[in-house]
């Protein structure tokens, strides 16, 4: 998976402003954001220009190009979305009840793993939960081939398996 780079743009109207002049799209909903970005997609794609409005909860957002694919997906905040990248449909959004940390898994379906405030969630490629691990507050994990390990407020730590979701 390739992390995408983001320009950070100073306010969501000139976001808009110049992706209106360049033909691109914006993933997010500009009203309440905190942030606005540019995404920095290499050349020769044939990806249209594409911004991120996001309400961040103070978390960097993260996009990341689907291997073998013209998708994108991005955690910004509360919310998950994922892109065509050549035309800058939706495929689909997804808020979250709390903050999203990182991307831990991608799978060659598009599936992915995310950890976020209170736990892991996975989503199938059409942005359906598979499977959920309910926590009290991540405050930090590590993750180890197919595990993760999650450090659960109040000392405790708990491991999963990255592909079933089950505790190990």
């Amino acid at each position: 998976m390739e992390h995408l780079e983001l320009k950070a743009i100073d306010s969501c109207g000139e976001l808009q402003e110049l992706l209106r002049v360049r033909g691109g799209k914006l993933i997010g909903d500009p009203r309440g954001a905190d942030h606005c970005y540019l995404l920095d997609i290499p050349e020769g794609l044939g990806y249209i220009p594409l911004g991120l409005a996001a309400q961040t909860h103070g978390l960097e957002p993260s996009v990341v190009m689907l291997p073998r694919t013209t998708t994108l997906l991005a955690l910004h905040g509360t919310a998950i979305s994922r892109v065509n990248g050549v035309d800058g449909a939706l495929i689909y959004s997804m808020k979250l009840d709390m903050p999203a940390y990182e991307f831990l898994r991608i799978e060659e379906n598009g599936a992915v793993v995310i950890l976020h405030e209170l736990g892991l969630i996975k989503l199938s490629d059409t942005g359906e939960v598979v499977w959920t691990q309910d926590t009290y507050v991540v405050e930090g994990h590590s993750v180890s081939g197919d595990i993760v390990t999650l450090d659960i407020e109040g000392g405790v730590q708990r491991r999963y398996s990255l592909a079933s979701g089950q505790p190990v």
